[in-house]
Order: structure tokens, then C-alpha cells, then sequence
């Protein structure tokens, strides 16, 4: 598979509840070497962000973490910030620096990874981001919510094919 395939492949899973489905997509992902994996973080936020602003959740400018479901990671019954996750809130960080352009964050973010864990991690924004996607998708009318996003982001990754 090309890693366009293999970021829908790990996406849809993910939206699936397919674990470990998802994990080995992640983990083939990861073979190809980190920046494709990154690659694929990143349009798994795109696409949940264009979802958002198709449903008119969001105009023009990044969303501020109130647009970040948390729950989809786990942390729903956290009392506090302590108490969630380091994967659920790196996902958080990694999702508000890309919104905003903070190439320095997203980059410090990724290398504060262990070398061993970052499919792990992956998963995490993965399961948050189509979690989120699902939640705003649900605003959209009729037509399918993700037609228009896919097509989307098979020309945005086009190149990596």
C-alpha cells in the first residue's frame, strides 16, 4: 500500500473501533519512516478541521482546545488536568500546534516521544481526531460527511504516492 492508503486505512479503522486494526496500519506507517507518519497526523487533523468549518463550528480561525474532544482518548472521567494522559495531551498540543502554524511545538512535541512509542501516540490523535470528525460530521446535511474531505486529502497527499 502507498501511504495515502495506508493514512485512510488507519483512519477508517480507527472510526471502525478496529484497535488493532489501526495499530498495524500505524505501525506500517511508522516503517516508512517518521516524517510519513507525521504526514499522516497532520491530515487527520486537516480533515477534522474541514469537517468543522463545513458545518460551520468554525470560521476562518484555528479553533481553541473547546473544539478538542477529549473524551475520545479516555480522559471522560478526569477530575483534572494531572489526571489525563500524556498521550491524550500531547494529541491536544500536537492538534493546537498544527491549528495554529507552531512548526517549533509540533516538532518539540515529536521528538519528546519515545522512539518506541510514537504509533502509540499516533493512535491517540488518531482516536481523537475521528472521534471529534464524528461528532461535528453528524452536524453536516445529507450528502456523506467525508466525500468531499477525502477527496480532499487524496490530493493533499498525492505527492507522497
Amino acid at each position: 500500500m502507498m501511504p495515502a492508503d495506508l493514512f485512510h486505512t488507519a483512519y477508517h479503522a480507527a472510526r471502525r473501533g478496529d484497535e488493532d486494526g489501526a495499530y498495524a496500519t500505524l505501525n506500517a506507517l511508522e516503517k516508512l519512516g517518521p516524517s510519513v507518519l507525521e504526514e499522516a497526523m497532520r491530515r487527520w487533523i486537516d480533515r477534522t478541521l474541514r469537517i468543522m468549518y463545513d458545518t460551520g463550528s468554525i470560521g476562518e480561525n484555528p479553533p481553541g482546545f473547546e473544539t478538542f474532544d477529549m473524551r475520545a482518548a479516555g480522559a471522560a472521567e478526569a477530575d483534572g488536568i494531572d489526571q489525563v494522559a500524556t498521550e491524550v495531551s500531547w494529541s491536544g498540543r500536537m492538534f493546537m500546534a498544527h491549528c495554529t502554524g507552531d512548526f517549533h511545538t509540533w516538532n518539540a512535541l515529536v521528538r519528546t516521544v519515545p522512539a518506541d512509542a510514537l504509533a502509540s501516540y499516533a493512535y491517540h490523535l488518531l482516536t481523537t481526531m475521528t472521534h471529534t470528525a464524528d461528532t461535528y460530521a453528524a452536524k453536516l446535511p445529507r450528502r456523506g460527511p467525508y466525500d468531499a474531505v477525502h477527496r480532499a486529502d487524496m490530493q493533499a497527499v498525492a505527492h507522497l504516492n
